[in-house]
C-alpha cells in the first residue's frame, strides 16, 4: 500500500511530499510524518545558520506559510537558523517522486542558504511602507504581538499610496539583538504577526474592550492604546477586523494569509536592548524559466 507521505534529505537539503497539509497539532500518521520529517531536519548541514523554505500547494486556500514550514513542525531549527530564515508560498500541483496513497496535494522543502538573497518564487515590486531601528521589547517565541505591533504601529513614518488589501505581498524584517537571542524559526510568529498586524486598521469591533484588554494584560495606557488601534494614517494593507474574542481575551488576527514571502535575519550584537527593521513590499509570480 502507498503512503501518505514521503521524506527525503541529503546533506543540504529536505523536502517532503504528502497527502495532506502539515497541521499544527497532528495525529496518525500526520505525526509519523511530523517526527520523520523533524529527524530529517536535524541532520541538515546549514554551515550559514540561515535556512531557505518552500510550501507549495495544489490548493489555492490561504494559509499561515511560516507556520506551516516552522511553527508546525516544532523544535528542530535552533542551530540552521541562528543566523534566520527565508520562506515562500508557492501554488501548484507537487511532484512527488514516489506514489503515494492519493496526488502529493502538498510538499515542503527546506535548504542551506544565505541572507539576502532574492525569492525564487516572486518577483518584489514597489515597496509599501518601511521602518527602521525601532525599539521592541525583548522577545522571544511566547511574545504576544500585541508587543511588536505597538512600537512598530506607533513608528510608521511612510503611509502607503493605496491600500493593497487583499493582494500578496512580502515582509523582510532585520532583527539586531543580544548574543543569547533564540534562532529565528522560534521568532518568526510574533515578529511577522505583530508587524503585519501594525500595517492594517482595526475596524473598530469591540473597540473598548480591546482597548481595556490591552490596558489589563499589557500595561499600555488606555489613550495610547485607543489612539494606535483606531488610527488611520499607516495602513497598507487596509482595514480588518484585527482582533477577535477568544478565551476570556482578544486572539490577533493579521492578513499574514497573504505574506507568500518573507525573510527574518537576524544579527547578535553585544548589546542588551533588541531592534528591528524592516520592509513590505508589493510581489508578483516571477515568470518561469
Amino acid at each position: 500500500m502507498a503512503p501518505n507521505y514521503l521524506v527525503r534529505a541529503t546533506r543540504h537539503t529536505v523536502e517532503t511530499w504528502s497527502v495532506a497539509r502539515m497541521p499544527f497539532e497532528p495525529t496518525g500518521w500526520k505525526l509519523e510524518w511530523r517526527n520523520e520529517l523533524k529527524s530529517a531536519l536535524r541532520g541538515v548541514h546549514a554551515p550559514s545558520g540561515f535556512l531557505a523554505a518552500r510550501y507549495e500547494s495544489a490548493s489555492a486556500a490561504l494559509c499561515d506559510t511560516e507556520n506551516v514550514l516552522f511553527y508546525n513542525v516544532g523544535g528542530v531549527f535552533a542551530v540552521s537558523t541562528r543566523r534566520g530564515l527565508r520562506f515562500e508560498r508557492s501554488f501548484g500541483t507537487p511532484r512527488s517522486p514516489e506514489p503515494l496513497s492519493a496526488s502529493a496535494m502538498h510538499s515542503q522543502s527546506y535548504s542551506a542558504a544565505w541572507p539576502g538573497e532574492p525569492f525564487t518564487v516572486w518577483t518584489e515590486g514597489n515597496q509599501l511602507a518601511a521602518f527602521a531601528n525601532v525599539t521592541i521589547p525583548a522577545i522571544g517565541g511566547s511574545t504576544n504581538p500585541a508587543l511588536i505591533w505597538l512600537p512598530i504601529r506607533r513608528a510608521m513614518a511612510r503611509r502607503a499610496r493605496s491600500s493593497h488589501q487583499g493582494q500578496p505581498f512580502a515582509l523582510r524584517l532585520t532583527l539586531d539583538c543580544p548574543l543569547r537571542t533564540s534562532a529565528a524559526a522560534g521568532l518568526v510568529k510574533p515578529l511577522f504577526d505583530g508587524v503585519i498586524a501594525a500595517f492594517s486598521a482595526h475596524d473598530g469591533s469591540s473597540l473598548e474592550d480591546i482597548v481595556a484588554w490591552l490596558r489589563d494584560r499589557f500595561g499600555i495606557d488606555l489613550s495610547l492604546a485607543r489612539e494606535t488601534l483606531g488610527s488611520h494614517q499607516h495602513d497598507p494593507l487596509g482595514t480588518r477586523r484585527l482582533l477577535h474574542r477568544r478565551a476570556g481575551g482578544f486572539q490577533w488576527a493579521p492578513d499574514d494569509d497573504h505574506c507568500v514571502a518573507g525573510e527574518l535575519v537576524i544579527t547578535r550584537r553585544h548589546q542588551s536592548d533588541f531592534q528591528l527593521t524592516g520592509q513590505l513590499v508589493a510581489v508578483e509570480p516571477r515568470p518561469a524559466a
